[in-house]
């Protein structure tokens, strides 16, 4: 695995590492709340900036149920009326026509209806370097009827829980790295317009997209990336600026990087799917220069205005040095520093609950997105 492409495997297993703490909460909170499906959900449509926050639970001593749903009531009190999550295809359909959308359902649920939040989904074929398809389709090319036919299938399953607070619905998360690695683009493309065109006809509230990365969609790729990107509703990314040695690039980074996303969305909604910044020491950061990213951020968020109408902030809290740990060991480096301390450090807020500067300069962020929606 290349340098750069490694960077941002390891914030996507971040992700998926919070997605997965916060559907397992959303299965339990659903399978022992009685009547959520009454609760009539977020105002249809949404107002015109939409902020979300990872709600990773606070992690030091090891977290319960209860932190889960604080951590959700955090983001919630501090202003995010929305969420990003995302679900792999093998997940869904871990073997051939065997489907688990079960954790999808009750996540939908409740964050939509007994929370009242909006939600951007991803169902991912690719997961940034991974193919997570079904083992039978593992090689079978992506702009075969095959596998068309089967995510046909899986839409199918899965659409009947996509309720009107799903803003986005994905299909494939970061996938240029992959693609670039294989050389997959025109195969991907015809997966990904079949699969969108389909998704239209079962969802057509929703608007579809394909998550790239902005590094990605900015380098030498950037043609290949806004063919993908020709028939898609929304422009979804990620961001991280990191440079050599997983060290962040400067607090500047998104000041430049928000109005190059609307240049390169050519006139699309702008869906930032994450934005992080680690804050460690280790990697010649600070809490003061991850707070300051996100000062510049939110101002380049609002000055975007319309343009971006959904922002996700990665993440609430710090992942405990055991995940940091297992995540380094899964992509083969045990033994950087420098990897587990960009890991261990993107939260607003430390594993013990205890803020960064960061957190109020999102909160602040976010009454500026709520107060945009007001009107004069």
């Amino acid at each position: 695995m290349r340098g750069a492409g490694r960077r941002r495997v390891v914030a996507r297993r971040a992700h998926l590492a919070a997605s997965t703490a916060l559907s397992a909460l959303a299965a339990l909170a659903a399978l022992s709340a009685a009547g959520c499906s009454d609760k009539a959900g977020p105002e249809v449509p949404p107002p015109p900036r939409v902020l979300a926050i990872a709600a990773s639970p606070r992690t030091t001593p090891p977290p319960t149920a209860d932190d889960f749903i604080a951590a959700v009531d955090s983001v919630v009190s501090a202003g995010a009326r929305a969420q990003s999550l995302m679900f792999t295809w093998s997940s869904l359909e871990p073997s051939r026509g065997t489907y688990e959308v079960a954790e999808f359902a009750f996540t939908v649920v409740y964050l939509g209806y007994d929370r009242e939040l909006y939600l951007s989904l991803n169902v991912a074929p690719i997961n940034t370097t991974e193919k997570e398809v079904p083992a039978d389709l593992a090689a079978v090319p992506f702009d075969s009827s095959a596998m068309q036919d089967r995510f046909r299938a899986l839409i199918d399953v899965f659409a009947p829980h996509v309720s009107d607070q799903v803003l986005h619905l994905t299909i494939g998360n970061e996938v240029d790295v992959y693609l670039a690695e294989t050389n997959e683009w025109s195969a991907y493309r015809a997966f990904y317009e079949d699969a969108a065109a389909y998704v239209r006809e079962k969802l057509d509230h929703v608007k579809v997209g394909v998550c790239v990365t902005h590094t990605g969609a900015t380098g030498p790729f950037a043609d290949s990336i806004a063919a993908l990107n020709a028939t898609s509703d929304v422009w979804v990314t990620t961001f991280y600026p990191l440079g050599a040695g997983f060290r962040p690039t400067g607090p500047d980074a998104a000041t430049a990087a928000l109005p190059e996303m609307v240049a390169l969305a050519g006139g699309r909604p702008v869906v930032v799917q994450e934005i992080g910044y680690p804050s460690s020491i280790a990697l010649e950061s600070s809490d003061a220069e991850q707070a300051a990213f996100f000062a510049n951020a939110f101002d380049a968020w609002g000055a975007a205005g319309g343009a971006i109408p959904f922002l996700s902030v990665f993440a609430l809290h710090d992942f405990p040095t055991a995940t940091c740990d297992e995540l380094a060991a899964y992509y083969g480096l045990p033994d950087d520093a420098a990897f587990k301390a960009f890991l261990c450090s993107l939260g607003l807020l430390r594993v013990d609950g205890t803020a960064k500067d960061a957190w109020q300069v999102v909160k602040d962020g976010a009454a500026e997105a709520l107060a945009s929606g007001k009107g004069p």
